[in-house]
């Protein structure tokens, strides 16, 4: 889970450059549009502005939500990987006591 959020940490910065870049973008294309079309002015450009950071918030959390299911998956391979390495860790513990036992029954005969 930590090497997730080291990566998150790095990927901030790059993400939000884009998001302001697609932001700007987004508001020259509408005033392009509304320039090719000789529209009057429609809404207010605070409030495209307002629309745009609320869709930028959705976003957002949807990103968070996903990279949450991905820490639950990530712990709940983290688990199952626990569990096989006790299972492992016991047998070579049975294998072991037993090899010697082995060992000892064979030298006293």
């Amino acid at each position: 889970m930590g090497w997730l959020s080291s990566i998150l940490r790095v990927l901030a910065p790059i993400a939000v450059e884009h998001g302001g870049q697609a932001l700007r973008d987004s508001l020259r294309s509408r005033a392009a549009q509304q320039a090719q079309t000789g529209a009057p002015a429609g809404p207010d450009p605070l409030q495209l502005l307002a629309t745009d950071v609320d869709q930028l918030k959705a976003y957002s959390l949807e990103l968070k939500s996903e990279i949450e299911t991905l820490n639950n998956v990530v712990a709940a391979r983290e688990e199952r990987l626990r569990k096989w390495l006790l299972a492992l860790l016991v047998w070579n513990i049975v294998m072991t006591l037993g090899l010697i036992a082995l060992a000892v029954l064979a030298l006293r005969h």
